[in-house]
């Protein structure tokens, strides 16, 4: 980060702790939509216990990774017929090579 703040003149700065995490990591284990909803009601009875030990090992017995379905090749082609365009325009800015990101359908001019 510190490079393209140097690259767009900007002073340096350090990240503060919230900056360092993930917003979305599917590794973290989560609860689940539809038990979420269904335990709502609970949400405000337990808030003081979120953080200690009990709380999170029960957490811990409902809680699981993200799966996510694995992206079709025709969503990927969409999204890569999508933002070809805007890959190229950035390209011709940058004066660098970007073919990395045309992904599976290697759409190197």
């Amino acid at each position: 980060m510190s490079l393209v703040r140097s690259h767009l003149g900007l002073p340096q700065r350090l990240l503060s702790e919230l900056d360092r995490g993930k917003v979305k990591d599917k590794k973290a284990p989560t609860v689940s939509p539809r038990l979420r909803k269904s335990l709502s009601w609970l949400k405000p009875i337990v808030r003081p216990l979120r953080g200690t030990s009990g709380f999170e090992a029960v957490r811990g017995m409902v809680t699981n990774e993200i799966k996510y379905p694995k992206m079709s090749d025709e969503l990927r082609n969409r999204l890569n017929d999508y933002y070809h365009p805007s890959i190229e325009a950035l390209e011709q800015m940058s004066g660098q090579s970007l073919c990395h990101w045309y992904g599976a359908t290697d759409r190197v001019n």
